[in-house]
């Protein structure tokens, strides 16, 4: 996770638990430094695609493609929680949106306890 997180949450050093299609979000228990509320942070690295145990993704185009389809699907998301006061029609409360790169999304939401993926 980068300086921006750091610099607003706590959080361990591993992920507790993944999430997602396929399992491709890394999801992060985490304390805000401002008000101590509990919060999930979710990060997903295209860089981590090739890493895979179980089906690895080598193919930097297809990588590059799948990094796409979830920089869009984030921005569905932030219009939805942004004309619903963060509120992903009850199913999620999402906190905010951290950062975004050429090879990492990074968002917190409220705190979760698992992963129904």
């Amino acid at each position: 996770m980068g300086n921006a997180i750091a610099k607003k949450y706590d959080a361990p050093k591993d992920y507790t638990c993944t999430g997602g299609h396929l399992n491709l979000w890394k999801i992060w228990p985490g304390k805000s430094k401002e008000n101590g509320q509990e919060v999930s942070i979710w990060v997903f690295d295209k860089n981590e695609l090739s890493k895979r145990k179980v089906n690895p993704i080598n193919d930097k185009s297809i990588q590059e493609q799948i990094f796409q389809i979830m920089k869009k699907d984030l921005n569905n998301i932030k219009e939805i929680t942004t004309s619903s006061n963060g509120n992903c029609n009850g199913i999620l409360q999402f906190k905010e949106i951290v950062e975004e790169s050429s090879s990492v999304i990074v968002f917190v939401t409220e705190k979760i306890v698992c992963s129904l993926s």
